[in-house]
Parts: structure tokens; C-alpha cells; sequence
């Protein structure tokens, strides 16, 4: 026998039965913008993270690369030969040395105005223009890549600064987009990392030592000193987080 068919539901009670009311798309969509607040600067921090990592590493290619091709046009033993003091001169082959080296950088040949950084744990602002001594970095020369560069000589020794993406993008800050270099004596150019800290420069200059704001080449949460994350660069190269060495360094920058 021949089955009867079952008769066709109404249009109308199959509308009635896929439709969803106010109330459930409010919270649906409420939902959604909770999710979307909790993930979306997430997304961005690690973005962000990502970036500055990416932009570290060209950057130190850029200028080991550079300081490859002035070995090679001036020679070697280049801290010995060009970190020379004269007391009537002071380092008068300086100029020679910085000048090479910027061309073999791609030296756009535009030079910044002062701006102002952070430290590493952003506790202290100051300008490129109170560089005492030179023992802060002033990465005013403009590279074709977008970033910026300084190299001086001062206390026998040759370094080097690099804003990442230059001057005019944030967050300019040390350990972030700003780093130290320091030329080794076989002509190699060497992240500079940590060796001691102290609290803040309050605290260095009581225990006596010169140079509070960058004695022991700090890098970590804990200081105060003005130079903190002059030592970052080390551990910004391995991705090391220099208060815990169980943790990746990029990955623990805060925002």
C-alpha cells in the first residue's frame, strides 16, 4: 500500500520556527563584543610584538653589514686604529671612521631633530639633546629603510644606536625600538647586555659609582635608572627576557 503523504507545513509556521527574537540577537551580538574586547588587543599586542621583532633584526643586519664594508675599505683592527684620544685632538680620526660607516648604512644624508625616549620600564623621559657624554643614544641619521642610526667614539670604544623604525614612530622607547651596539675589538658588532643594576640613579650615585643613569647597562622592570635598556639588546638577539630566562624577551613586552 501506498503511503499518504504528510501535509506540506504552512509557510507562515516555517518562518515562525528559523526566526530569532530581539532579545536573542542582542546577546548574541553582546557576546560577540565581549569576545572581540578580550581578543582584538591581544591580536594587537602580538602584532605589534611581532613587528618590533622583525624590524630589530633588519635594522642589526643593516649596520653589521655596514660595519663589514668599512673594515673592508679601512681595514682592520678598526676600535684601535679609529678610537684613538688625543688630549689637543681628542678623537680626531672619528669623523673619518662615522662617515664611512653611514654610507655603507644607506645614509639618506637627512639628519633628525632631537626627540625624546623612554626607558626600558618607561619610569624616565628625556631628549636625544641631553646626551651627556655621549653615553646616550642619538639615532638621528635617517636610513633608506625607515630607521635611524648614530655611531660615535667616546672612551676608547666605537657604538652604535639604532632606532628600528626611526623618530618619528613610536613608541621610542628603550629595549622597544631603540638598542646599543658596541664594536668588539675583532672589528664585530656586539648587543650590549646587562651586567648589574641598581634601583634607581639615587641609589648608584650612593654607592659612588660614575655614570648613574647607565652603570651596569640595565635592562629590567626593576630599575629606574635613566639608561634602562641600555644592556637590552643582548637579550632582544637571543629573545631572552632578562628578568626571567624562561621566558622569550618579545613576547614579554608590555604596551
Amino acid at each position: 500500500s501506498v503511503m499518504a503523504k504528510e501535509p506540506a507545513e504552512p509557510r507562515q509556521c516555517r518562518s515562525k520556527r528559523v526566526a530569532f527574537t530581539l532579545a536573542e540577537v542582542l546577546i548574541t551580538l553582546g557576546i560577540i563584543g565581549i569576545v572581540a574586547a578580550i581578543t582584538i588587543p591581544t591580536l594587537v599586542k602580538a602584532y605589534q610584538r611581532k613587528v618590533l621583532k622583525t624590524r630589530f633584526l633588519q635594522s642589526y643586519n643593516i649596520a653589521s653589514n655596514a660595519m663589514l664594508q668599512t673594515k673592508q675599505e679601512l681595514g682592520e683592527n678598526l676600535v684601535s686604529v679609529y678610537a684613538v684620544y688625543d688630549p689637543s685632538r681628542g678623537y680626531y680620526k672619528s669623523s673619518e671612521f662615522v662617515n664611512t660607516f653611514l654610507k655603507y648604512c644607506n645614509y639618506t644624508g637627512n639628519i633628525m631633530p632631537n626627540y625624546y625616549m623612554s626607558n626600558y620600564n618607561n619610569t624616565k623621559t628625556y631628549s636625544t639633546a641631553d646626551n651627556i657624554g655621549r653615553d646616550y643614544p642619538t639615532p638621528r641619521y635617517m636610513l633608506r629603510n625607515g630607521s635611524s642610526i648614530g655611531t660615535w667614539i667616546n672612551g676608547y670604544a666605537i657604538w652604535v644606536s639604532i632606532d628600528t623604525n626611526g623618530p618619528t614612530q613610536k613608541p621610542n622607547r628603550y629595549g622597544y625600538d631603540i638598542f646599543m651596539f658596541k664594536l668588539s675589538k675583532n672589528d664585530a658588532l656586539k648587543p650590549i647586555k646587562m651586567t648589574s643594576y641598581y634601583e634607581d640613579e639615587a641609589a648608584a650615585t650612593e654607592s659612588g659609582v660614575p655614570w648613574a643613569g647607565i652603570q651596569g647597562s640595565p635592562c629590567t622592570k626593576k630599575s629606574n635608572q635613566r639608561g634602562n635598556g641600555r644592556g637590552c639588546s643582548w637579550y632582544a638577539f637571543h629573545d631572552q627576557n632578562p628578568d626571567d630566562a624562561s621566558k622569550g624577551y618579545w613576547k614579554s613586552l608590555d604596551f
